[in-house]
């Protein structure tokens, strides 16, 4: 009986694990900017809800509508794992934002650059972080 506790226990975890994603290093996304010549903006103008997800502590990945946008920040952001909704500063309260690099502020990093995805290297990066 123990052992098919076990069993169950380990395979409960390793259900768990494979969902999981990886956290790629700031030299692996830098490569895939590189790679794909994707070029910096300065803005990203979007009506809200958007999206911020997790790529490491120090870029994240916003979907603005059907856009998606890389932001990079000047330093280490500890603020990307602690929450799970988007903050902006500064907030407009029309419904719709406008965030500026290098002047603005998420999750309260500052912001360095954004990069425009296209999809194919949204899917790259995707796949970065699936390992």
């Amino acid at each position: 009986m123990r052992n098919v506790f076990a069993i169950l226990i380990i395979a409960a975890l390793c259900s768990a694990c494979a969902g999981a994603y990886l956290i790629p290093s700031n030299e692996k996304v830098e490569e895939l900017i590189a790679a794909n010549n994707v070029e910096p903006v300065d803005t990203i103008t979007a009506l809200m809800p958007i999206r911020l997800v997790y790529v490491n502590d120090r870029y994240g990945l916003i979907t603005a509508r059907s856009d998606q946008y890389l932001v990079e920040f000047r330093r280490q952001c500890r603020g990307l794992l602690a929450h799970s909704r988007i903050h902006l500063q500064p907030l407009e309260n029309r419904g719709s934002l406008t965030i500026r690099a290098p002047f603005d502020k998420v999750n309260g990093c500052d912001v360095n650059k954004f990069f425009y995805l296209e999809d194919e290297v949204e899917v790259k990066l995707q796949a970065l972080r699936q390992g």
